[in-house]
């Protein structure tokens, strides 16, 4: 028996779960004793030997309330942080496509507008009296007005005029028009689906697939509350801007779509490639204070990770259910 065994007074034992320092053993369960040459309570890891120091009293008083309620509080902030990187996303990328998907649309409110215009002049009328003084409209060597996007259009004229499409026929025109970025856009929401269910670590699927639907919810409400409906200069917008506004609800149907599709299929395979990426980067000694990866959808830990737990506490019920005996007698299926 050594000296260190003979002379170390046994004290407690670590009741709850404690990983070591060095391995990452859990220590629940083993001897605390009292140090002989400092008199510190100690506990030594079966599985290396490193010595771990323990508290006795709380000299930290209050601070570990307080930084519990900090990290908390900091995590609920970058939660709705992200929420809010999220919308602002979606909103970016709808406006992005909008002004891609409009070209058609802008060049024929051009045209029409160009027409009005030069019908309403030959006649002797003034369709441009209301115009902001700062746009110079495009003419020709004859002083016709030329079709150009961004000429000045009169929105209430544009209203009294407008083919009312449905929004089926519109999200059809947009999709067609910008299926060249759908690759681009899949990989980017599907990326954010993986990084929000393991920012929600302990977040069933269905939960985080909830959560994520917020940023859309938001989106939704920005287009129905009536921003563009008066946007411009006293009702006056250029051709693309107007048709831009037309198409934005369009576009926000393909963009939330793909972000619904590709966002929820990152929540479904989000934890499996953040598995694979610690198992691939980390060594086992270091997975533990990851394990909750693992926990969270009860899957086995990897071979020789060391952690507080072993399986998820509904796990572990369940487990503890199944084993314990039925009572009763049990009946034969009889045949239909």
């Amino acid at each position: 028996m050594s000296q260190n065994e003979r002379t170390e007074e046994p004290l407690s034992t670590v009741e709850g779960d404690r990983l070591c320092a060095g391995c990452s053993y859990n220590l629940r369960g083993q001897t605390v004793v009292r140090e002989p040459h400092y008199g510190l309570a100690i506990v030594r890891c079966p599985e290396c030997g490193v010595p771990a120091a323990l508290q006795e009293y709380p000299l930290l008083g209050r601070w570990p309330g307080r930084i519990r309620v900090f990290v908390a509080l900091s995590y609920t902030l970058a939660c709705l942080f992200a929420l809010f990187i999220s919308f602002m996303i979606l909103m970016g990328t709808t406006a992005a496509m909008s002004e891609a998907a409009d070209n058609t649309l802008a060049s024929t409110i051009a045209e029409r507008w160009a027409e009005h215009v030069n019908e309403e002049e030959a006649l002797g009328n003034t369709p441009l009296s209301g115009m902001p003084l700062f746009n110079q409209p495009t003419r020709d060597s004859e002083g016709k007005l030329v079709p150009y996007v961004w000429n000045y259009v009169d929105r209430d004229w544009w209203r009294s005029v407008r083919q009312d499409e449905t929004l089926t026929t519109r999200v059809m025109d947009v999709a067609r028009n910008t299926r060249g970025i759908w690759i681009l856009l899949g990989v980017a929401f599907l990326v954010g689906g993986c990084v929000w269910i393991v920012l929600l670590l302990s977040a069933r699927r269905p939960a985080a697939f909830l959560i994520i639907l917020i940023p859309p919810m938001f989106v939704v409400l920005f287009i129905f509350s009536g921003t563009f409906e008066n946007s411009g200069f006293n009702g006056w917008s250029p051709a693309a801007s107007i048709a831009q506004d037309e198409i934005f609800s369009a576009t926000s149907v393909v963009v939330l779509t793909l972000w619904i599709v590709f966002g929820g299929l990152g929540i479904l395979i989000g934890r499996s490639l953040a598995r694979l990426g610690v198992r691939a980067l980390l060594p086992p000694t270091l997975r533990g204070s990851l394990a909750e990866l693992w926990f969270t959808d009860n899957k086995p830990l990897p071979t020789n990770t060391r952690a507080p737990r072993t399986l998820h506490p509904e796990a572990r019920r369940a487990e503890s259910s199944s084993e314990a005996p039925q009572e009763g007698p049990t009946c034969p299926d009889r045949a239909s």
